[in-house]
Protein backbone atom coordinates (compact mmCIF):
# COMPACT_ATOMS: atom_id res chain seq x y z
CA UNK A 1 0.00 0.00 0.00
CA UNK A 2 1.30 3.13 -1.20
CA UNK A 3 1.41 6.20 1.69
CA UNK A 4 0.59 9.63 0.40
CA UNK A 5 3.24 11.70 0.84
CA UNK A 6 2.13 13.97 3.65
CA UNK A 7 2.03 10.62 5.61
CA UNK A 8 5.82 10.10 5.19
CA UNK A 9 8.48 11.54 7.56
CA UNK A 10 11.32 14.09 6.53
CA UNK A 11 13.95 11.81 6.72
CA UNK A 12 11.79 9.54 4.59
CA UNK A 13 11.19 11.76 1.84
CA UNK A 14 14.58 12.91 2.14
CA UNK A 15 15.64 9.47 1.13
CA UNK A 16 13.33 9.02 -1.47
CA UNK A 17 14.20 12.36 -3.16
CA UNK A 18 18.24 11.06 -3.55
CA UNK A 19 17.08 8.01 -4.42
CA UNK A 20 14.66 9.29 -7.21
CA UNK A 21 17.41 12.20 -7.97
CA UNK A 22 19.95 9.18 -8.79
CA UNK A 23 18.11 7.11 -10.90
CA UNK A 24 17.45 10.58 -13.14
CA UNK A 25 21.22 11.17 -12.84
CA UNK A 26 21.78 8.07 -14.32
CA UNK A 27 19.24 7.58 -16.90
CA UNK A 28 20.28 11.18 -18.29
CA UNK A 29 24.53 10.09 -18.60
CA UNK A 30 22.12 6.85 -20.24
CA UNK A 31 20.34 9.18 -22.58
CA UNK A 32 23.50 11.30 -23.54
CA UNK A 33 25.40 7.66 -24.17
CA UNK A 34 22.30 7.05 -26.68
CA UNK A 35 22.98 10.74 -27.85
CA UNK A 36 26.40 9.50 -28.81
CA UNK A 37 25.95 6.56 -30.07
CA UNK A 38 23.00 7.17 -32.79
CA UNK A 39 25.03 10.19 -33.89
CA UNK A 40 28.08 8.02 -34.32
CA UNK A 41 25.82 5.52 -36.37
CA UNK A 42 24.53 8.30 -38.60
CA UNK A 43 27.69 9.05 -39.55
CA UNK A 44 29.09 5.66 -39.85
CA UNK A 45 26.35 3.76 -41.36
CA UNK A 46 23.37 6.44 -41.92
CA UNK A 47 20.82 3.49 -42.38
CA UNK A 48 18.59 3.51 -39.56
CA UNK A 49 17.99 7.45 -39.02
CA UNK A 50 14.73 6.46 -37.80
CA UNK A 51 15.67 3.89 -35.21
CA UNK A 52 17.85 5.21 -33.98
CA UNK A 53 16.02 8.38 -32.85
CA UNK A 54 13.13 6.55 -31.50
CA UNK A 55 14.79 5.81 -28.10
CA UNK A 56 16.29 9.31 -27.61
CA UNK A 57 12.47 11.21 -28.21
CA UNK A 58 10.83 8.30 -26.53
CA UNK A 59 12.90 8.25 -23.09
CA UNK A 60 11.91 12.15 -21.71
CA UNK A 61 8.63 11.02 -22.16
CA UNK A 62 9.22 7.89 -20.38
CA UNK A 63 11.00 9.76 -17.49
CA UNK A 64 8.14 12.30 -17.59
CA UNK A 65 6.31 10.90 -14.02
CA UNK A 66 9.67 10.65 -12.37
CA UNK A 67 10.29 14.20 -13.16
CA UNK A 68 6.76 14.73 -11.78
CA UNK A 69 7.26 12.87 -8.44
CA UNK A 70 10.29 14.43 -7.65
CA UNK A 71 8.87 17.81 -8.03
CA UNK A 72 6.13 16.86 -5.22
CA UNK A 73 8.62 15.59 -3.13
CA UNK A 74 11.05 18.99 -3.36
CA UNK A 75 7.70 21.00 -2.61
CA UNK A 76 6.61 18.50 0.03
CA UNK A 77 9.90 18.89 1.11
CA UNK A 78 10.00 22.87 0.59
CA UNK A 79 6.34 23.07 2.77
CA UNK A 80 7.98 21.43 5.50
CA UNK A 81 10.83 23.30 5.96
CA UNK A 82 9.10 26.68 5.70
CA UNK A 83 6.25 25.39 7.67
Amino acid sequence: MKKKLTELTTAELDRRKKLLTGILIGTAVLWLFLIGAVFFLLVSKSKSLVAGFVPILVLPVVLMPLFIYWNQLSAEIKSRKNG
